[in-house]
């Protein structure tokens, strides 16, 4: 009786000792003063240790498992090494940690270090405040940054990656697809080995990349290298501030121009490129249709082969070229060479001593006509300058000139009597025009002399 009331009080004594501390299972030890062994120990206050080996060392503590430690205070460790070291932190698993307060840690060879961080999977570290690692082999450096997949990394302030192999390093950033990366700040990066560097830039698709700031990218192997610009299609270019370039291989290199189709180009300030095999290189130049080229300041080129090389030059139709400034060749095959001249019709040319940069009475104002087929329609090189005006009134044409005199289209006819003699009054004189640079030789006759002659 005496024996049992003796082992009764020691114990009651090893409980008050312990501080309500418990350590079960094989070869235990309890202790308030955090005594340690070769088995389980529960040394913080109010702490459990269970299992094998497992140390319950923070106050209110939990460690179960082999070789689980439980350090920080009202802190949870299970499974084989898991260890949680900080205040609050949760760890379960394989060799994991839990090492920032209120952290937590499930899966295996994981950590999670930073405050509220964590991590879920296998391999992962979540190291700064609020991260969180979830998957396999993916890392959240940066503060409220999120990592997802398979060795994803989030390292940007608040940047989220998601997919395989993308890393989001750009504060506010986001990767997502497969080795994508996200760097400038807002950036979004999207698919397959796509680049946002730029600033609030986006790529989407394979092999895109937007280094510009606000820069677009969309599609396979498109850059957007231009601020605010936009490349989208197959191997599309935008390098100019706020570009455009759309479709295939398309190149947008001035300031605000744009190419789209295939293979266009729009290097000149302002231009516009589309159709197949188009330039815009002149400062808001215009080039549209097949293998069209306006390379003057202004100018515009369309249709099949036309060439608009002068400032505010036009050319349209087919093969159609404009050299002078100011000039417009329209139809098939012909040719505004003088300055502010006008080419119409089918195999034309204003000028054969052009002057393509200056105003002169000389040049040719405009020319019309329809030469250079054959009458089955094949071209047999013949240049019809019909109809020509020179600027200082010199007109030419190759032809016959018929005038209506029949009378079935006049009305209020009289009678002026015999005109042959009053016609022989009239003096035929030779003489220049005022405006005539060149003092060319005319032969004529004068209105006023044949006013005097004929006052009717």
């Amino acid at each position: 009786m005496k024996t049992i009331l003796s082992l009764s009080a020691i114990l009651i004594t090893l409980t008050l000792t312990a501080q309500y501390n418990t350590a079960t299972w094989y070869l235990n030890s309890t202790s308030g003063t955090g005594i340690q062994s070769e088995t389980n120990t529960a040394s913080g206050d109010y702490s459990l240790a269970t299992g094998y080996e497992n140390i319950a060392s923070g106050n209110y503590s939990t460690a179960m498992g082999i070789g689980a430690t439980a350090s920080g205070l009202r802190s949870f460790a299970v499974g084989d090494n898991a260890n949680s070291t900080a205040e609050e932190s949760f760890s379960f698993g394989e060799s994991v940690t839990a090492s920032g307060n209120n952290s937590i840690t499930l899966g295996q060879f994981s950590e999670a270090s930073g405050v509220l961080s964590v991590a879920i999977g296998s391999q992962l570290t979540s190291s700064a405040q609020s991260s969180n690692a979830f998957g396999y082999g993916t890392t959240a450096s940066g503060d409220y940054s999120t990592a997802i997949g398979r060795e994803t990394t989030a390292s940007g302030f608040a940047s989220t990656a998601m997919g395989s192999g993308t890393a989001a390093s750009g504060i506010y950033s986001t990767a997502m697809g497969h080795s994508t990366e996200a760097i400038g700040r807002w950036s979004t990066a999207m698919g397959q080995g796509s680049v946002a560097s730029g600033e609030r830039s986006t790529v989407m698709g394979d092999a895109t990349t937007a280094s510009g700031i606000m820069s677009t990218a969309m599609g396979s192997e498109t850059t957007a290298s231009g601020a605010s610009s936009t490349a989208m299609g197959d191997a599309t270019t935008a390098s100019g501030n706020s570009s455009t370039a759309i479709g295939r291989l398309t190149t947008a290199s001035g300031t605000f121009s744009t190419a789209s189709g295939y293979s266009t180009t729009a290097s000149g300030y302002g231009s516009t490129a589309m159709g197949e095999n188009t330039q815009a290189i002149g400062d808001n130049s215009t080039s549209m249709g097949h293998h069209t080229k306006a390379s003057g300041d202004r100018s515009t080129a369309m249709g099949s082969f036309t060439i608009a090389s002068g400032d505010v030059s036009t050319a349209i139709g087919y093969e159609t070229t404009s050299i002078g400034d100011y000039s417009t060749a329209m139809g098939v095959l012909t040719t505004a060479e003088d300055y502010f001249s006008l080419a119409i019709g089918v195999h034309n040319k204003t000028d054969e001593s052009p002057n393509p940069n200056s105003f002169s009475y000389q040049n040719t104002a405009f020319v019309i006509g329809n030469g250079g087929y054959d009458s089955e329609g094949n071209y047999d090189g013949h240049l019809s300058n019909a109809f020509e005006v020179l600027f200082d009134g010199t007109t030419t044409i190759a032809g016959d000139l018929n005038l209506n005199s029949d009378a079935r289209l006049k009305a209020n006819i009289i009678s002026l009597g015999s005109t042959l003699a009053k016609l022989l009054q009239i003096d035929g004189k030779t003489y220049t025009m005022k405006k005539d640079e060149n003092k060319k030789q005319k032969i004529g006759v004068l209105a006023q002399d044949i006013e005097k002659v004929f006052p009717e």
